[in-house]
């Protein structure tokens, strides 16, 4: 078993788009969406071994 990777994954409000950009530094993947979850949800699911 594998042990977890612990990530900081941001995310800020971009007010002309209106949406959330959600990204980590490391893990190679950022999302935008008008809800807080779909960025985060988006950027969590992409493996660390991409």
């Amino acid at each position: 078993m594998s042990k977890p990777v612990i990530v900081t994954i941001a995310a800020v409000w971009h007010a002309e788009a209106a949406v959330w950009s959600g990204h980590g530094d490391e893990i190679p993947a950022a999302a935008d969406a008008p809800t807080l979850d779909a960025p985060m949800a988006e950027t969590v699911a992409v493996p660390l071994d991409a």
